[in-house]
């Protein structure tokens, strides 16, 4: 029969409780029982550390996208005025527009929607390399959670 869990007697920590002869499951020593719990706290603050580092770069995803965006928007917006600016420049100095003023137009809007893109795009890789980052830091989570399980026992088992 087992009794409760928490048993101490005053030479040994007993982990899970004792057996009907009075013998516990687990008689820890107290170094013993200082390294289970070096390596519990070692696994907690290890994956503390981790899920800060993971929420920071997926933030750093989400910002990186945003100015990605914010940058391609600018991109734009300066081409209608530059746009703009040179249609009236145009129209002041009262010159007939042929075939080759208009295809000039048209590569300068294209060469700045092609720039606009490459802006997002340089964004979009950026959120990707935090991603995998985040990811990185999702796994090292749980591998200081195992660390902090494996130094636990090998605690117990080296005495």
């Amino acid at each position: 029969m087992v009794a409760p869990i928490g048993i101490l007697d005053p030479t040994s920590l007993a982990i899970a409780g004792q057996l009907g002869d009075g013998s516990s499951i687990f008689d820890l020593s107290k170094s013993q029982f200082a390294g289970v719990l070096g390596g519990v706290n070692e696994g907690v603050q290890g994956f503390a550390a981790a899920l800060f580092t993971e929420r920071q770069l997926k933030q750093a995803s989400v910002s990186a996208l945003a100015q990605g965006r914010e940058n391609a928007r600018r991109l734009r917006r300066a081409s209608r005025k530059r746009q703009g600016a040179f249609r009236a420049a145009l129209g002041a100095s009262n010159l007939a527009l042929d075939g080759n003023t208009i295809d000039l137009f048209t590569d300068s809007a294209i060469e700045a929607e092609l720039e606009a893109l490459t802006a997002e795009w340089q964004a979009a890789v950026q959120a990707i390399n935090f991603d995998n980052q985040r990811k990185q830091a999702n796994i090292a989570k749980f591998n200081a959670i195992f660390s902090g399980i494996n130094k636990s026992a090998a605690a117990i088992i080296g005495g």
